[in-house]
């Protein structure tokens, strides 16, 4: 065998083989046999795989299989907290479930309920007194709230004859405090002209106490 017939040989061996080969392997490929065959086994595989992730993370027996399929290939199935993330945020499984809390519910100042003692009804009624006893736009048009109050410290001070020296101061502050302690159901339930009379009821109980001598900056 002369040099020319080794190069032959070694060219065949060496580049057109692997090609030949290379060929044959593409042609069995896209045959519908060997393609049907490697589809088989792929989907085998992927079945035993589906059942193994709706076993271990007890997804629901409505899964779809397009949505298994979606997990098989974005996620890795073996890692448990990749896992978890995904089914919470898809709420595929029975264990993971996404928690859902309501918002808590802010009442309104007309929803909350202001229960009044008896004492407190009795401030009330004295102000509901002062309400009915003229009409309000008269007293709009009349007084302001300070002027009201300095009306009901002189009515005070004028009928404070009838309560003995040593129990004026106590009556004054008695006066303030049961006043003072249905504060907050006026500011939430009153009406406008409920709240005129409270305010300058309240300006006049403390008008009163003052001229006795009594410290109502805390109030």
């Amino acid at each position: 065998m002369d040099l020319i017939s080794v190069i032959i040989y070694a060219f065949l061996i060496l580049i057109v083989a692997p090609a030949v080969i290379i060929f044959i392997y593409q042609w069995l490929s896209n045959s519908p046999k060997f393609t049907k065959e490697r589809s088989k086994i792929e989907i085998e595989k992927e079945n035993k795989t589906f059942e193994y992730i709706k076993k271990k993370y007890k997804l629901h027996h409505t899964i779809t299989h397009r949505s298994l399929k979606r997990i098989y290939e974005n996620v890795d199935y073996n890692d448990e907290v990749k896992m978890k993330e995904y089914l919470i945020e898809q709420s595929y499984s029975s264990i993971y479930k996404t928690v859902k809390t309501k918002p808590k519910k802010v009442k309104s100042q007309k929803e909350l309920k202001i229960k009044l003692t008896d004492e407190q009804k009795h401030w009330l009624n004295l102000v509901n007194i002062r309400v009915d006893a003229l009409p309000f736009d008269f007293i709009e048009r009349t007084y302001t709230i300070d002027s009201m109050g300095e009306e009901h410290a002189s009515e005070y001070i004028n009928n404070e004859f009838k309560v003995p020296k040593d129990k004026r101061k106590e009556v004054a502050l008695s006066r303030i405090e049961g006043l003072s302690s249905i504060r907050d159901y006026i500011k939430s339930k009153g009406s406008k002209k409920l709240k005129f009379h409270y305010e300058s009821s309240l300006k006049g109980a403390l008008l009163y106490a003052s001229s006795l001598g009594i410290n109502i900056d805390k109030y």
